[in-house]
């Protein structure tokens, strides 16, 4: 038998039930950051159906029997309480259509987290990351049919791109603004992980987790927080990094299909700073923006002696492959996510 919810996670369900209103509310992104109409030029095609039978009452219980059948390669995570309560939540918020890929999402999600050893993926993806140059061990989330079957998408496609070189002057002079605000502040420019740290890339970011970060001086950079939020931000950052001279981000790849990453240079010396992502070489250019899919393995170089480059940088949800409600969904479960992990430690 599994344990029932612990009892930081039934305080958290009472929570959720008594606050119905989520801050990414069912009635659209209009004021959360997703504008109408899609910033790409294109609209999503509807999703595939999934490719089995699969229901937000049903997908975990099938999980579920298949860990206990193969207890060589599972072993249940600690965070299975969140696994359990999602599908309720999500029935009593969401009316999901038949051919919905959100519970095949939780299925895999599941299994995922519960793999005693992630060379072991490639037993519950699809052949998308057979590509040697995406690391199908480094997968952790996962949406079936989001393939991004390239590692560069063309960023003319996004409406994103000339908001932001339309109004780069005045993105620069709030980069400015609060790089002087920051300056003595160890709440600036700071690594965010252990990787960053070592290879001289800091983060200022504007959003952490995909939202706002209380206290922040947002009086600072009004424009360019509007532009930012007319994107569907993910669940990682946006903001502006900068990565020092002679320095570099080593090669990996992120685990999460369904984000975008999109970059622009702020500052750099032309032609000493580069990406190279699917084994693909891009320069980045002053004001040019490069939007690419972090799932293949990448790493970045700034050649320079003299100049830090710095980019405006934000995570988002790739909705060239995803509808708005399953964009939404998602982003209620990164938020269920953060609240549970939040009840659990408290």
């Amino acid at each position: 038998m599994f344990k029932s919810a612990s009892a930081p996670a039934v305080i958290l369900i009472l929570l959720i039930l008594l606050t119905s209103s989520s801050s990414f509310s069912s009635k659209g992104f209009a004021k959360n950051g997703f504008s109408k109409p899609s910033l790409s030029q294109n609209k999503a095609p509807p999703p595939p159906p999934p490719p089995e039978t699969l229901t937000l009452q049903n997908t975990i219980p099938l999980a579920l029997q298949k860990i206990a059948s193969s207890p060589s390669l599972y072993t249940l995570p600690p965070s299975l309480d969140f696994f359990q309560i999602l599908p309720p939540l999500l029935s009593s918020k969401y009316s999901l259509s038949p051919t919905s890929r959100i519970p095949h999402f939780l299925h895999t999600y599941l299994l995922l987290s519960s793999l005693n050893d992630s060379k072991n993926n490639k037993l519950i993806l699809d052949k998308l990351f057979s590509n040697s140059n995406r690391p199908i061990e480094d997968i952790h989330a996962y949406m079936p049919g989001v393939q991004c079957p390239t590692p560069y998408l063309n960023p003319e496609n996004f409406k994103i791109t000339k908001l932001i070189q339309d109004n780069i002057s005045t993105i620069r002079s709030e980069y400015f603004a609060l790089k002087e605000h920051f300056s003595d502040s160890p709440s600036g420019f700071r690594s965010l992980t252990s990787m960053n740290y070592d290879s001289g890339w800091s983060t200022l970011p504007l959003h952490q987790n995909g939202h706002r970060l209380p206290n922040f001086p947002y009086h600072l950079c009004p424009e360019t927080l509007n532009i930012l939020e007319t994107l569907p931000i993910a669940g990682r950052i946006s903001g502006f990094n900068k990565q020092k001279v002679k320095t570099g981000i080593p090669e990996h790849s992120d685990g999460n299909n369904m984000w975008l990453t999109l970059q622009c240079p702020i500052e750099l010396e032309v032609s000493k700073s580069f990406i190279v992502n699917g084994g693909e070489k891009v320069f980045y250019e002053k004001e040019k923006c490069v939007i690419y899919d972090t799932t293949y393995s990448h790493y970045t170089f700034n050649e320079s002696e003299k100049e830090e480059r710095v980019v405006l940088h934000v995570d988002f949800w790739n909705f060239e492959e995803m509808c708005e409600q399953e964009i939404e969904v998602m982003r209620y479960v990164y938020e269920m996510k953060e609240k549970f992990e939040v009840a659990e430690r408290g």
